[in-house]
């Protein structure tokens, strides 16, 4: 490689490392910001519709909802506006989870947001806590792992596993179900 191609190739090396700190740092600066003063608040648009939200009214919906019943808001917060939604974080301890409070623009609902990171070691039981979920995603993991509720049978989530009431605990483990 001649010496010109070299350092054409380390230019374009360092614009591209600056590019992507730049985007880092921007993401992060729009993803959590402080609470502004009162009468300051941003509005939450969601994509594409004309359907919005103020920082306020989100956060008057939360202090109505299941959210704190579990722990405080913070004052953590962000707007995604593709899914039309304000996250505003809890104070909640879990090990592994980051909670916060998830309020639809479109609907004025909020429930609480986990966050969870990891697997449960495989092997391990866990039981199902009270209460029981009532919305899951329907994202399913790959297999392996398989995640087995009490009942024997496999499930797409922890959250769908629960979320059933005859289900006491689940454990994760990387061969099929017993029922399978």
């Amino acid at each position: 490689m001649s010496q010109k191609n070299k350092i054409l190739v380390g230019v374009v090396v360092i614009l591209a490392l600056a590019g992507i700190a730049f985007g880092v740092n921007k993401y992060r600066q729009k993803q959590i910001q402080p609470l502004p003063p009162l009468g300051q608040e941003e509005d939450c648009v969601k994509v594409g519709t004309k359907e919005e939200m103020s920082l306020l009214e989100a956060k008057e919906i939360a202090l109505e909802s299941e959210c704190v019943e579990e722990g405080n808001l913070t004052d953590e917060y962000f707007c995604n506006d593709y899914t039309g939604t304000w996250w505003i974080d809890l104070d909640i301890q879990k090990p592994g989870c980051a909670p916060a409070c998830v309020i639809n623009v479109s609907t004025g609902e909020a429930e609480i947001n986990w966050r969870c990171t990891g697997l449960i070691p495989p092997g391990e039981r866990t039981l199902c806590e009270e209460p029981r979920p009532q919305v899951c995603t329907m994202e399913c993991i790959v297999n392996p792992p398989y995640i087995c509720g009490s009942d024997g049978k496999s499930y797409c989530s922890e959250c769908q596993a629960c979320a059933d009431p005859n289900i006491e605990w689940y454990v994760m483990q990387d061969t099929p179900c017993e029922a399978e």
